[in-house]
């Protein structure tokens, strides 16, 4: 996370608009909200981040993410690449499917 802010929506609003000039002029983006343990609609805030970013939006395959993630009273925004997900269980999938390598291997 590049910033870990208080959660309301006027401090991720901030945040977010701090980290606007790592999506470039002509790229497409998305705001992604993982929560936990908070009751603040996250349609809430996708629509007020996306309202700060003067860029086009593209849900299903946009150049940057900005994401925001929740964990009671404290919010982590980032703007990242979408290969910076890390999907626990498409990696078990994948890990899953390839043989074992490396020295442990039998």
């Amino acid at each position: 996370m590049r910033a870990v802010v208080a959660c309301n929506i006027s401090e991720i609003v901030a945040a977010a608009a701090q980290q606007v000039s790592r999506i470039r002029e002509n790229e497409t983006f998305r705001v992604s909200v993982e929560k936990r343990r908070n009751a603040i609609p996250s349609k809430e805030i996708i629509d007020a981040v996306a309202s700060k970013v003067p860029r086009k939006v593209e849900l299903q395959s946009p150049g940057k993410i900005v994401m925001i993630e929740i964990i009671g009273d404290l919010a982590g925004v980032s703007v990242i690449e979408p290969g910076g997900i890390l999907g626990v269980e498409k990696e078990k999938r994948t890990t899953v499917s390839q043989p074992p390598t490396g020295q442990n291997a039998r």
